[in-house]
């Protein structure tokens, strides 16, 4: 198509804004003949062209030239002047601009005068021409927008058909190099519908009989090695060479499949005529004999099998039904009775009592159901059962007990059922769960705690608490020893140790200690502080505790043993960090006032030196740092 330019590349010269009408400078018999960037529009100078006396509209002889080169581009796109009528986009957009009409001018545009008032124009104004002209140029730009718009469609259009035109040209071309020899048998009538499946038999056991794996048998890949050339569709020759080759292909000789008979076939493939069948026509012909030459497909075998599987289990019910019919369930001290002899049993057997490993070695067949056979072979057998034999467990007694967990009669129990019936015998075959003996445990420790706490309060009846004093030097004591033997050394980190020292009596990580376990961490000299009755007499011992348990609970927290332990720390390892951080402060601002007074007295009676003096001195300075600067550049 060839090229338009679009009203967006029209110059419409250079402009007036005068309202939103535009101006161009016009002569009485046509345009201007002055260059264009000669042209003044400046009415509110009062100026003119300098070739014309009067101010005329001018975008309408532009339209009109648009309109002529669109419709005259839209007769010259290619397909000759049969195209340039009303419908072609292009031609219709440029036909529709309608020119308004205006006074009479020369060459046929619209003329407006203006009038100015140093007498530059010789023709009187008239507002309500003028007005009417802005008007009309307004309609103007809006229908060359139009016409722009119509010019890109058309254009795009136009485009969007070559495109079609150069592939369907395309398809043809290839059809015609590729399939320009292709025989349709035309001559040959095509075969009936029993034929064709009659020969998709013939095909499918050809393949059964090249191959015996039935996983590797595949209509698709016979496709694959007709098609040579990758296109999805094969031709009669093709398939004549895949049918007669001995190399990949069916090897059925003309003996064994006529000529005429496979033209037929392809007739009847070939329905439309086109010289090519595709992998859909030739899969659907395919499909049609594979039952009958490979039997029922992985489908119908997995339905058959079902089904049978259905059948034999439902024969199976049926007969355990008949043969329950009459039988009395077993009442439910029956069943409590029959749960501890199972637990019993299974407890002896696995060691273990696990109902839920006795119901999956019944369940052979992984249903989660298991019918009556199962359950009697599970009670019975000694290799994978309670081996519980019919002396032991009858067999009227065995069926009641079905009956009383087959409530519902349908013939099988499930893990829920089989479970329900097991834990009614647990509790009296394996003793207390382990619910109960840790409820017992628990109990247990309590009741040896309170008979401790008993004891200790006892022992501590009259025992009077230490004072503030004792307390203040039992702790002191406390600390040198711990940190001479857990430490080590007199500066050592005694919060830490403290802390580890409690942990080493709250044996039983219950977060308080009691009496027994504070005096054997105070008497250990394994684990302990080691102070021996000679130093600590046992008098003065208690009457600590007394003072630390001040709420007589019996025991003391890590919190009461530390503030007890802290009102040791100082006397006992020196100033701590804070009191020594405060310490240096004091002392480094003292040696500051120390020297400040020292050069104080040393300045007593030295006059200052005068202006003159320090400027020098100042000069000396500075070159002095500027000779080091160079030095080290």
């Amino acid at each position: 198509m060839p090229h338009v330019e679009s009203a967006s590349s029209f110059r419409l010269g250079p402009a007036l804004a005068l309202g939103s009408g535009l101006l161009c400078a016009l002569t009485k018999g046509g345009l201007c003949r002055e260059p264009m960037e000669k042209r003044c529009f400046a009415v509110s100078t009062g100026k003119c062209c300098r070739s014309c006396d009067s101010m005329n509209l001018y975008p309408y002889p532009y339209l009109a030239t648009f309109r002529r080169q669109a419709a005259d581009a839209t007769s010259e796109d290619g397909r000759g002047a049969e195209a340039s009528d009303s419908s072609t986009p292009l031609a219709a957009t440029a036909r529709s601009v309608s020119l308004p009409k205006l006074s009479s001018g020369g060459g046929g545009a619209a003329v407006a005068t203006v009038r100015t008032e140093d007498g530059f124009g010789r023709h009187g104004a008239h507002t309500s021409q003028l007005k009417q002209s802005k008007e009309a140029e307004a309609r103007a730009w809006k229908e060359l927008a139009g016409m722009r718009q119509a010019v890109q469609k058309a254009r795009a259009q136009a485009a969007q058909r070559d495109l079609h035109e150069r592939r369907a040209a395309g398809r043809v071309a290839y059809d015609a190099h590729a399939f320009g020899d292709r025989v349709t048998c035309t001559s040959v009538a095509a075969a009936s519908a029993e034929e064709v499946g009659q020969l998709s038999e013939q095909f499918n056991a050809q393949i059964a009989f090249l191959e015996l794996d039935p996983a590797k048998r595949s209509w698709y890949k016979l496709f694959k090695f007709m098609d040579s050339d990758g296109s999805g569709r094969v031709t009669y020759e093709e398939v004549r060479d895949m049918v007669r080759s001995e190399a990949g292909g069916l090897r059925l000789g003309e003996d064994k499949l006529p000529e005429v008979r496979l033209q037929s076939l392809w007739r009847a493939l070939d329905d439309d005529s086109s010289g090519y069948i595709t992998v859909k026509e030739f899969g659907t012909f395919m499909k049609k004999g594979e039952a009958a030459a490979s039997g029922p497909g992985w489908k119908e075998r997995r339905t058959a099998r079902n089904r049978s599987g259905a059948e034999e289990m439902t024969q199976k019910l049926n007969q355990e039904r008949n043969a329950m019919a009459g039988v009395q369930p077993a009442s439910e001290e029956e069943l409590r009775e029959l749960a501890v002899s199972f637990n019993q049993q299974m407890t002896v057997l696995f060691g273990s009592a696990s109902w839920y490993k006795l119901f999956s070695s019944m369940d052979q067949d992984k249903s989660g159901r298991v019918t009556y056979v199962e359950f009697h072979g599970m009670v019975r057998s000694e290799a994978s059962g309670l081996g519980l034999q019919p002396a032991q467990l009858p067999e009227p007694r065995l069926r009641s007990l079905w009956r009383a967990l087959d409530d519902d009669g349908s013939g099988f129990i499930t893990v829920k059922e089989f479970g329900s019936f097991m834990k009614k015998g647990e509790a009296a075959a394996s003793g207390p769960g382990w619910k109960e003996k840790r409820t017992a445990r628990n109990r247990s420790g309590a009741e040896e705690m309170t008979r401790k706490l008993h004891e200790e309060r006892n022992a501590m009846a009259g025992v009077q608490p230490a004072s503030k004093e004792e307390v203040r030097e039992l702790a002191v004591s406390f600390n040198q020893n711990m940190q001479l033997l857990l430490v080590g050394t007199a500066g050592g980190n005694a919060t830490a140790s403290w802390y580890k020292l409690f942990i080493g009596m709250d044996q039983d990580k219950s977060g308080r200690v009691t009496y027994v376990e504070f005096h054997d961490m105070v008497r250990s000299e394994a684990s302990g502080l080691g102070i021996r009755p000679a130093q600590l007499p046992e008098s003065k011992l208690r009457s600590l505790w007394r003072a630390l348990d001040d709420d007589s609970s019996g025991f003391i927290t890590a919190k009461e043993f530390g503030s007890f332990m802290k009102k040791g720390e100082a006397a006992a390892s020196g100033p701590g960090w804070k009191e020594k951080r405060t310490a240096r402060n004091r002392s480094g601002a003292e040696e500051m006032t120390r020297k400040l007074h020292e050069e104080r007295n040393a300045m007593a009676g030295v006059q200052p030196a005068s202006k003159e003096e320090v400027a020098e001195l100042a000069c000396k300075m500075h070159a002095c740092m500027m000779e080091n600067k160079q030095k080290n550049w």
